[in-house]
């Protein structure tokens, strides 16, 4: 597997043509990013920088294209695979825990104690909660005061949760790019 730094000494080569981008609009159409990748023309490469390259089109006019971070790419020698930061699908660990938590809301006592909750200050089913996600080592389930850890909801265009982890490094590819 090759680098963004390779990536990068590949299209400063002279006469680099590329194509691609972000597709993240397209794919909702249900079109796959191959195909996506396969609809865009080749564009030249024109001036390259540090943090980016422009992309000319027939008539000259550029776009640019920003790097990505290294950890957030994938090159294969062709296809620079961009993804996004952060989010990631839950673990079957997490998947566990959450339907551990789902089964305990579900019961009798847990319906009676929100009721009262709900008339007074939420505290003892906010607690609970809280101590069971602590005590299963996964507080970024339950709690959105971690900035770089916590769950999410419909990320992959599905109602379903996924996590938001700022050390993740690949999430859902969101751009393509593709040396000619």
């Amino acid at each position: 597997m090759a680098t963004l730094s390779d990536f990068k000494r590949a299209i400063a080569k002279e006469g680099a043509e590329i194509r691609g981008g972000y597709f993240f609009r397209v794919l909702k159409d249900g079109i796959t990013p191959e195909q996506a990748l396969e609809s865009l023309p080749y564009r030249k490469v024109g001036k390259i920088q540090s943090n980016g390259a422009y992309l000319l089109d027939e008539k000259g006019k550029g776009s640019f294209m920003d790097y990505p971070k290294a950890n957030n790419s994938e090159f294969d020698g062709k296809i620079l695979k961009i993804y996004a930061v952060g989010y990631r699908k839950l673990t079957d660990e997490e998947k566990a825990v959450l339907a551990e938590w789902e089964k305990i809301t579900e019961t009798p006592e847990y319906k009676k104690q929100m009721e009262y909750d709900l008339m007074t200050d939420c505290s003892c089913c906010y607690s609970k909660a809280e101590l069971f996600f602590y005590n299963h080592n996964m507080e970024y389930l339950h709690n959105h005061g971690n900035k770089q850890k916590y769950l999410d909801y419909n990320k992959y265009g599905k109602d379903e949760y996924c996590v938001y982890d700022s050390n993740a490094t690949h999430g859902k590819e969101i751009a393509r790019y593709e040396l000619k």
